[in-house]
């Protein structure tokens, strides 16, 4: 743990890493990524399977360099690559990193944009698709 950066940890910090497979190796790749980053964060991380992988692969999506925040979001809602493009490609206007987590949270998918459009709603913005699913407007079904 001390070349990871950490020092002496107490054993509670030193069960946790254990008990996750927080291994030094992780943990210091990690560290080198985020240097702000504290141990539960990284913790974090290994729980949720935020990887080096996936942080790269986070920063190609146009968000700017992404926050611990943000990556533990994105692992916990669900939110990869491929929502991501679909969302962007649907040419309901640029959307925010909390405009993606909302529609996330709420299950607005693809599907559902596309199932609003057939009912002639053609010119929404994503503000007004979302407030169509979380008021039951249109139904998934």
């Amino acid at each position: 743990m001390n070349a990871a950066g950490f020092g002496r940890l107490d054993e509670n910090k030193l069960v946790a890493a254990k008990i996750h497979g927080a291994t030094p190796e992780f943990l210091g790749q990690m560290r080198a990524l985020f240097k702000d980053a504290d141990f539960n964060q990284l913790i974090a991380f290994r729980i949720h399977g935020v990887t080096a992988e996936f942080i790269k692969e986070f920063a190609g999506y146009g968000f700017g360099e992404p926050s611990a925040e943000q990556l533990l979001a994105a692992r916990i809602h669900g939110i990869d690559g491929d929502f991501i493009k679909e969302m962007q490609g649907l040419g309901v206007g640029k959307l925010s990193w909390k405009k993606i987590v909302a529609l996330r949270i709420h299950g607005v998918t693809p599907a559902f944009v596309k199932k609003v459009r057939d009912r002639g709603f053609t010119d929404l913005n994503v503000d007004q698709i979302l407030q169509l699913k979380m008021m039951g407007i249109i139904k998934d079904n």
